[in-house]
């Protein structure tokens, strides 16, 4: 590394150097990065008060501690193909699409059809640019229909292979609610805040959480009412608890069509 080498005047740069010798653990050690029998040791930081390689006395960082941030501009490979996980938020005109993180990978694209195929695309679903995120909603489908997505990775060097394809049904218009019990917040000695998502299933639903210091429960909150075809959050804040103590609790929903609990889930008092 030349130490009077300048960053440009950039914020947060970087600048690696290369050196022999043997390699140091928690920097080179990973062995991940060589040329001509280098390893890749240390990233001088570059900020944030620009500019500062060119500072003789500036000093190397352990690349560990730097490689997080560079990755995506150090990977010389295009991604393999990522993994689709199963839907997720599944709703009469909607569902959540999911898959697996790719090593080296920078963003994502998603497909969306009605045939494993992919020869009918949902409109806006093709070679849809979803950026660097691990999930994607998918909204604006028809009921009780079977639809199919997979994804690609890519980085600054290409884009991987498909994915396998993940196959998900939608909900019918109306029916019994859809609900997911989610963990307690803002747990105190004496009180907490119990979470919950429903799905009313295009019926009026009423939902409410029980909870207790057995699976008995015994206790309830207030009645909320919710409309709609999606997943809304659901929240009721509790007190009277006894500190140190293990609750449990569960949301319910029900609606002309039905009544659906969520699972059980604990918390314990400060």
């Amino acid at each position: 590394m030349n130490p009077n080498f300048n960053c440009l005047g950039l914020v947060n740069g970087y600048e690696i150097g290369w050196t022999s010798g043997s390699s140091e653990p928690g920097s080179s050690g990973s062995g991940l990065f060589t040329s001509n029998g280098h390893y890749l040791v240390g990233v001088l930081s570059c900020g944030p008060a620009p500019p500062t390689c060119n500072n003789p006395g500036a000093g190397y960082s352990k690349f560990a501690n730097f490689y997080p941030q560079i990755r995506q501009y150090l990977f010389s490979a295009t991604p393999s193909a990522p993994t689709a996980n199963p839907a997720t938020f599944v709703a009469s005109t909607s569902f959540r699409s999911n898959w697996r993180s790719v090593s080296g990978a920078t963003g994502y694209t998603l497909d969306v059809a009605t045939n494993s195929s992919f020869t009918n695309y949902v409109t806006g679903y093709h070679n849809l640019n979803v950026g660097n995120a691990l999930s994607h909603s998918v909204a604006g489908l028809s009921p009780s229909t079977t639809y199919y997505y997979r994804v690609r990775a890519y980085n600054g060097n290409g884009t991987s292979g498909n994915s396998n394809v993940v196959s998900v049904t939608t909900l019918p218009p109306t029916g019994r609610p859809v609900v997911i019990t989610n963990p307690a917040t803002l747990i105190m000695s004496h009180s907490a805040r119990l979470n919950g998502a429903v799905d009313p299933h295009g019926l009026s639903t009423t939902v409410y959480f029980q909870y207790g210091r057995t699976i008995s429960y015994g206790n309830r909150t207030p009645n909320q009412t919710k409309t709609g075809n999606n997943y809304q959050n659901v929240t009721a804040n509790i007190s009277g608890l006894t500190a140190h103590t293990t609750y449990h609790f569960r949301i319910v929903a029900t609606n002309t069509a039905g009544t659906r609990y969520g699972g059980d889930r604990t918390f314990t008092t400060h």
